[in-house]
């Protein structure tokens, strides 16, 4: 089975699906190249996921991938997303709670205000740019005013969201992370200026400020966290909210029955996060040599080697989703789609982005029932989101 995908091609990045079943029928863990394994299968994800012992930062526990200096720079900010404990454990904690059911509820009214306000200027039976006018824009007015952060900067920050993105690409170039480096220094220094000049009257950043504490989340801890949390709360939902609608124009037996019965919304969200998972991958270092049962058996690894965790293949595990290749609202998810990860580094913001989709559906099938896509659809070139590239579309009400 070995080299019998170009992960960068063309047909891999629009139809990764076929290249993860070969891996999921496989009888044996599939090695990239000597210390850099693929973890496919949902139980073995799902374990892997799990263990506190592998390190997420993967920058500087490995010799074997980002061996560049410019990635490893980025860790001088520390984002929750390549933390490993303790420091990981401490920051997470004090985030956490402005995360639970009673804090989140404002951040749910402002989500649900947001796409009320711009599902109700789609016009029907116009084409709309469906990644600029609706899946950029409502998140990132979302968590602009749930950060606090001045809403006249929306298209510097929209600028600064879209090159950040590449970080986590596998293939971001150079280029590409020369310009990250510099916008994540350009970012810091902007809302530490805010906090400075104490233009930060409301908002998450301005709750966080007011419970400072240096031995649990300090000015520079909730700097970096919002960052991520900016870049996370919209990238995220961007690709979640453009997979819905491409799933809405392509399958209209599922649409249909989200017609008749908007109870199944809920359920459209969670079969559109499993079937074109918005996360497709994550990594992870071993930290010393050791033997792991998979679903293949014990198998060993060494210290350094990395395991490339395919969420968007485990999703599509036969073995726990039956039928995976078919989208169906109906669907039990028991257990879960692995979208937001699992385990230590399990998305925090998940019920903000469920949220989000839930509103997408009851505002949009409000006003239409009909949605076209207009010129074929084409996808990112990235590994590690999965979003359209272009997706035009035409909104009707027959």
């Amino acid at each position: 089975m070995k080299d019998f995908m170009n992960i960068y091609s063309d047909d891999y990045i629009n139809n990764p699906y076929k290249y993860y079943q070969i891996l999921l029928e496989s009888k044996s863990i599939y090695t990239i190249s000597p210390g850099i394994h693929v973890i496919c299968k949902y139980e073995d994800v799902s374990k892997i996921l799990l263990m506190n012992t592998l390190y997420r930062d993967v920058y500087n526990k490995s010799t074997k991938i980002y061996q560049d200096s410019y990635r490893k720079k980025m860790t001088k900010y520390d984002f929750l997303l390549h933390l490993d404990p303790p420091k990981h454990t401490r920051i997470r904690k004090s985030v956490s709670k402005y995360f639970n059911k009673s804090y989140t509820k404002n951040m749910l009214e402002i989500i649900d205000k947001r796409t009320y306000e711009n599902i109700s200027k789609l016009d029907s039976k116009s084409y709309v740019n469906v990644l600029e006018s609706v899946a950029k824009k409502i998140p990132l007015e979302s968590i602009i005013e749930i950060l606090g952060l001045p809403e006249h900067d929306y298209d510097k920050l929209s600028y600064w969201s879209e090159k950040i993105s590449h970080a986590v690409e596998p293939q971001a170039s150079e280029e590409d992370l020369v310009d990250i480096l510099n916008i994540f220094e350009e970012f810091y220094e902007y809302i530490e200026k805010l906090i400075k000049n104490n233009k930060l009257k409301f908002g998450l950043i301005s709750d966080m400020l007011q419970e400072t504490d240096e031995q649990q989340l300090n000015v520079f801890d909730i700097i970096c966290s919002s960052i991520l949390m900016f870049e996370a709360g919209h990238q995220t939902s961007t690709a979640l909210i453009s997979n819905m609608l491409y799933l809405m124009s392509v399958n209209h037996r599922e649409l249909n029955k989200l017609l008749g019965n908007k109870n199944f919304s809920v359920n459209y969200v969670n079969e559109t996060l499993r079937f074109e998972s918005p996360v497709q991958q994550t990594v992870r270092a071993v930290n010393e040599d050791c033997s792991i049962e998979l679903s293949y058996g014990n198998i060993d690894f060494f210290e350094g080697d990395i395991l490339v965790i395919l969420m968007g293949a485990a999703n599509r595990d036969p073995d726990v989703f039956p039928d995976p290749n078919s989208f169906n609202i109906e669907r039990p998810h028991v257990p879960k789609h692995l979208s937001y990860a699992a385990g230590a580094h399990h998305c925090l913001g998940h019920i903000l982005a469920n949220h989000q989709g839930k509103c997408l559906i009851d505002y949009l099938l409000n006003r239409f029932n009909k949605f076209d896509i207009i010129d074929n659809i084409s996808w990112k070139k990235t590994l590690t989101s999965r979003i359209p590239e272009k997706l035009i579309m035409e909104f009707k009400n027959e």
